[in-house]
């Protein structure tokens, strides 16, 4: 019997896929940090991009000590979710159309056995679903009611669910592969603000400034081991939202050492004074 070489290329292909190695997190960082770095297949890194990569985690973990959990968490899930923000994709405006049931069951389901890629489809579909199910102004967004006399919020309403549509979208036009690629570039970006964003607060907000993070060599992270990525990964719950986590962190911080609130966005009294009022449509851009 001759062996097909489609069926030698299906083989090659699972072992290919069986030894992708990723980082995993210890139990101190939140599951959103756990998916993203799952997407980032270390064997299809460049050597600067691994470089690049150990070094960012190096600096987290060297910052994790001067950090409670709690912090550690907000900061990890704020730097995750503000790259997911600056990196949306780009949908046509004729495009955004709101996706009913079977549709967003379709587009799940396709990533239903990839827990490492499904995580932010999971969270956009609830958010559609509570804007759908919770939100006077969804009527008004699907023209069911004459955009007519809107309220001041509809514009904050409505540019949030681009925002979820222009990923949801992009979800459903791209393969699992295509999705990959991009959550891989996806954790660079928000690895490299992460470690910005750890090293800022822990001697900026909190005043750590007799303290200087251990400096580590070229041994092993403590914090993340390279370890297979599972074939068949049990699915996920979709990560606990960062509103949660917020009130923990602040109550703990000093207020001297936040940054004083200011009246400088007031117009002097000049012929400048005459401009239009400024308005909240920066709101989620």
């Amino acid at each position: 019997m001759t062996v097909g070489p489609w069926i030698l290329f299906f083989f090659s292909f699972l072992g290919l896929w069986a030894s992708v190695s990723i980082y995993v997190p210890s139990e101190d960082y939140p599951e959103e940090l756990k998916l993203l770095l799952a997407s980032v297949n270390l064997e299809a890194q460049q050597p600067e991009e691994k470089g690049e990569l150990e070094k960012n985690l190096r600096t987290i973990e060297s910052i994790h000590a001067l950090l409670e959990k709690e912090e550690l968490i907000f900061l990890t899930k704020s730097s995750i979710y503000k790259t997911l923000l600056s990196r949306r994709p780009s949908v046509p405006i004729s495009e955004r159309s709101f996706p009913g049931q079977k549709e967003r069951d379709m587009v799940s389901n396709r990533f239903v056995d990839k827990p490492h890629l499904s995580w932010p489809l999971l969270g956009v579909i609830r958010d559609l679903e509570k804007s759908e199910a919770q939100s006077p102004h969804f009527d008004h967004y699907t023209g069911k009611i004459a955009r007519q006399n809107l309220p001041p919020d509809f514009r904050p309403y409505e540019r949030k669910v681009h925002l979820l549509l222009d990923w949801f979208y992009f979800f459903s036009q791209h393969t699992p592969m295509e999705v990959e690629r991009e959550l891989s570039a996806l954790a660079h970006t928000t690895l490299g603000l992460l470690a910005n964003q750890l090293h800022f607060f822990a001697f900026q907000v909190k005043g750590n400034v007799a303290e200087k993070p251990p400096v580590k060599g070229s041994g092993p992270l403590s914090s993340f081991h390279i370890r297979p990525r599972p074939l068949d990964p049990e699915p996920t719950e979709i990560p606990v939202p960062v509103e949660e986590i917020v009130e923990a962190v602040a109550t703990k911080l000093d207020p001297a050492n936040l940054p004083k609130p200011t009246n400088d966005w007031i117009l002097p009294d000049t012929e400048f004074s005459s401009l239009p009022t400024p308005t909240n449509d920066w709101v989620l851009p």
